[in-house]
């Protein structure tokens, strides 16, 4: 702890095996909050977790996750912080509301930049369906504006948006 109401942390790190969370920063809490620091996960096995300690709820059943941030902001405003690193994760399972079979083989890789996010690749499978989705959001912290592609040679739409019933896919699509 400094004079001036700043801390700065060389080495923080969160151990409680399978997570591992390492980072390091500094903030200034007088006479406004200022702040800068880097979060990195290493890989994290989702499925190993323990109890109660989800991502996304019960959605993502297992994976290996990783993230690489640093940011830095001023005040509490969220939306006016940067924020620069990636997003990995390799082997998901996950569960989608409405959806009755589990999306595998799910890969993506997020790169986060500021005020977008770059979805660099995001690839599953869905019963004998496989896809390819790349894509980007612009101001995603306020006014997000999408853009995204699709590929798959051939992919059963029924399978993700049921015709006759609610799912997560089909609320995001109608909102």
């Amino acid at each position: 702890v400094h004079s001036g109401g700043r801390v700065r942390l060389e080495r923080v790190e969160l151990v409680m095996l399978p997570l591992r969370l390492r980072g390091q920063g500094a903030f200034r809490y007088r006479p406004d909050v200022i702040w800068e620091g880097r979060l990195d996960s290493g890989p994290v096995y989702l499925g190993l977790l323990p109890e109660g300690i989800r991502v996304l709820g019960d959605m993502i059943q297992s994976g290996i996750l990783e993230v690489q941030l640093k940011g830095s902001g001023q005040g509490t405003d969220w939306t006016r912080w940067n924020t620069k690193g990636w997003v990995a994760l390799t082997e998901g399972v996950v569960a989608i509301r409405g959806v009755q079979d589990p999306i595998s083989n799910l890969y993506v890789r997020l790169k986060v930049d500021r005020d977008q996010l770059d979805l660099k690749r995001m690839e599953f499978r869905l019963k004998d369906s496989e896809a390819v989705i790349t894509g980007f959001m612009k101001d995603w912290k306020t006014t997000p504006v999408v853009s995204v592609m699709l590929e798959s040679p051939q992919f059963d739409i029924n399978l993700l948006i049921p015709k006759r019933e609610r799912s997560a896919l089909r609320d995001g699509i109608e909102w």
